[in-house]
C-alpha cells in the first residue's frame, strides 16, 4: 500500500514538474501558453501549405503572437475552461491535454462566454 501512495505521489510529481522542463518555461502555465503557440504556428503553417498561402493570415498571427503578453492567453483559457481549479492545476491539466489531443478547436469547442 505504501509503495502505491509513493507511486502516485511520485507520478503526481512528475506531471507538475515536467510540462515546465520540457517547454523550457518556469512554470505550468507558461508552458501550456508555449505549446499552444506552438500548435498554433504548426497549425496555421499546414493550412498555409494546403491552400497555397495567405500572407495576411500570417502576418496577422504573427502579430497577435507578438502583442499578446506572455501568460494572458493561457490566463484566459484556463479561467473559462478550469474555472474551479486552481491556475497551477488548471494549466497542467490544459497542458496534458493538449498532448493527448493537439487540435486546438476541440481545445476551445467547450468554451462558453
Amino acid at each position: 500500500m505504501k509503495l502505491l501512495l509513493v507511486l502516485v505521489v511520485l507520478a503526481a510529481a512528475g506531471a507538475f514538474i515536467y510540462p515546465p522542463y520540457a517547454e523550457g518555461t518556469d512554470g505550468a502555465c507558461s508552458a501550456f501558453e508555449h505549446r499552444a503557440k506552438a500548435l498554433a504556428a504548426a497549425e496555421l503553417e499546414q493550412k498555409s501549405r494546403e491552400t497555397g498561402g495567405n500572407p495576411r493570415l500570417q502576418q496577422w498571427l504573427a502579430l497577435a503572437q507578438g502583442v499578446a503578453p506572455a501568460g494572458l492567453l493561457a490566463d484566459a483559457y484556463i479561467r473559462a475552461r478550469f474555472p474551479d481549479l486552481p491556475p497551477a492545476i488548471g494549466c497542467t491539466a490544459a497542458y496534458w491535454n493538449s498532448m493527448q489531443d493537439p487540435d486546438l478547436l476541440h481545445a476551445v469547442a467547450g468554451i462558453r462566454r
